[in-house]
């Protein structure tokens, strides 16, 4: 083609007079030309061939595809004679993987890949073949080796890299397989910050995994009691143990049961039920699983619940606090209205409320900083005080009064409370 084609120029570069030297001119244009349509035309089939193995990657095939019908639609190194395999990481590269500088591409994910020299791989454990596809934010290399004991080898090189993550597929078969372990191994890459164990990086990890949805209920009511008492250590105790026995689980069933604590722990966080909680419910639901979605570490998202657990916590204590100065103005009650029994006591007040004697005692003294059986005395004391500046009763009726029937032990009272005795504080009130 090229040699009729440059007679022609010749022919037309004479015919319009121009100088015979312009023709190098005009066919290095054209070679230009040329060179370019070819760089177009491989990256086409580069972009081509990505989209077809992405099909092949996300789109279930018939059971009775094998792969070398599956890959006879792009033009690829990847055959079915060596064993051949899946790895799904975040990393653009992969040890023995190279970058190929043989064509421009606007962004990484355009960019092909091929396996690199001996010499920069460890050596007889590079791939023979790879190709990349780029799918949302991560990247699937599928690679091939010369044997199964070679493709060992590299995976337990790789897999116990922390730096750039990556999950590994069982040996792929078939057409049907490539869909099929890139679903499971897109599961286990999301579940990553969920399992620790060192076989976590092989697709086979994920059948070691419970697949129903048990809630761990008896979990959440511990913790939920430990909140109410507003015990933070305590509630967050449970809360470990509870995603401890989440973890046991496939990653549907960890992110459900995840959604559904944080919905009851917002629920718990405002009691009244109110068209706007329904909504918040709703926006907190769609809030942690987006925190699960982003999440790099499981710390991410156990510090989305660490921090409801201390609004829960302060909630609580605060309610306690109100409901302690309730109660305790109930006590102040029934001392003035009870002042003059003999018989009033912490027990006396305990019984009439329903309530144990030292549950009473420590909740008084926690509110108002003073015991019982003290705040009975000023009580007295200040009644006695009135009685003595107001009336004209004696001693023994005023002590009779404020039920003191030892008049003794009312002289040893007043004196400790007003330095006196109650004859001398009446004479020089006089």
């Amino acid at each position: 083609f090229y040699v009729p084609l440059k007679k022609v120029v010749n022919f037309f570069a004479v015919q319009t007079g121009q100088n015979a030297s312009d023709e190098d001119a005009v066919f290095n244009n054209i070679d230009q030309y040329l060179q370019k349509e070819l760089v177009s035309k491989e990256a086409s089939a580069s972009i081509l061939k990505r989209e077809y193995l992405k099909q092949l990657l996300t789109s279930p095939a018939p059971d009775d595809v094998d792969l070398q019908t599956a890959f006879s639609g792009c033009e690829t190194e990847l055959d079915t004679l060596h064993p051949l395999y899946i790895v799904l990481t975040a990393s653009e590269l992969l040890p023995g993987i190279e970058r190929t500088a043989a064509q421009p591409a606007s962004t990484a994910a355009e960019k092909s890949v091929k396996c690199a020299p001996a010499e920069t791989a460890r050596q007889g454990d590079a791939p023979c073949a790879a190709e990349r596809v780029a799918v949302d934010d991560l990247f699937a290399f599928i690679v091939q080796f010369s044997s199964e004991e070679k493709a060992s080898a590299y995976f337990e090189r790789i897999a116990g890299n922390e730096k750039a993550f990556a999950v590994i597929s069982e040996k792929i078969c078939g057409a049907c397989d490539m869909y099929r372990s890139f679903t499971r191994l897109r599961e286990l890459y999301a579940a990553r910050i969920f399992y620790r164990e060192k076989g976590a990086a092989y697709e086979r990890y994920i059948d070691t995994r419970k697949s129903g949805m048990r809630y761990p209920e008896a979990l959440e009511a511990k913790l939920m009691q430990a909140l109410r008492a507003g015990n933070r250590a305590a509630a967050e105790a449970s809360y470990g143990d509870t995603v401890r026995e989440l973890c046991e689980y496939r990653y549907a069933a960890i992110v459900f049961n995840l959604k559904r604590l944080y919905i009851n722990l917002t629920a718990a966080l405002d009691g009244t039920p109110s068209a706007e909680k329904e909504e918040r419910l709703y926006d907190s639901a769609d809030r942690i699983a987006l925190v699960i979605e982003q999440a790099k570490d499981i710390s991410d998202i156990d510090a989305e619940y660490y921090a409801l657990m201390e609004k829960i916590c302060a909630q609580s204590e605060e309610q306690h606090k109100q409901k302690q100065k309730k109660t305790a103005e109930r006590i102040k009650r029934i001392v003035d209205e009870q002042l003059y029994d003999a018989q009033l006591s912490s027990k006396a007040i305990a019984d009439s409320l329903g309530l144990s004697d030292t549950y009473v005692s420590k909740l008084f003294k926690a509110s108002e900083n003073i015991s019982i059986a003290n705040y009975i005395n000023e009580a007295r004391m200040a009644h006695a005080k009135r009685l003595l500046l107001e009336t004209d009763l004696t001693i023994k009726e005023i002590a009779e009064r404020i039920g003191i029937s030892n008049g003794q032990y009312f002289y040893v009272l007043f004196r400790k409370y007003f330095g006196s005795s109650p004859a001398q504080f009446r004479s020089r009130s006089e």
